[in-house]
């Protein structure tokens, strides 16, 4: 009975050293095969620049040959906008050639007046 209480431990003890060895060798061939598998060159991309190269320059002549020089129409709404801004920012009361503080025109300079320190 003293020899099967002394092996009976260490028998459980052998096969659970075996279980965790073949385990481990399990998980450590599989990490392998995920390692080679990154080693591998995924899909190569075979890429025709001279193709991609005509492409763009067919984009670039159809543009260039569609752009019209301006015209006074062009010209007088351009003014227009330029008096507009102009007429809108002094409604909103910037000057446009000062520098301004942003915060003192969000209202935010008074909002610190008033914090206790």
């Amino acid at each position: 009975m003293a020899v099967l209480e002394t092996l009976l431990p260490l028998v459980c003890v052998v096969l659970i050293c075996f279980a965790l060895y073949f385990s481990v060798n399990q998980v450590s061939q599989h990490m392998i095969q995920l390692s080679e598998e990154f080693k591998r060159p995924q899909k190569e991309y075979n890429f025709d620049l001279d193709a991609i190269k005509e492409e763009i320059l067919g984009t670039v002549e159809d543009t260039l040959a569609n752009i019209q020089p301006p015209n006074a129409m062009d010209h007088l709404l351009g003014a227009l906008a330029q008096f507009a801004q102009v007429k809108l920012m002094k409604m909103a009361g910037l000057d446009g050639f000062q520098p301004h503080d942003l915060a003192s025109l969000a209202g935010l300079n008074d909002l610190e007046e008033e914090l206790p320190e």
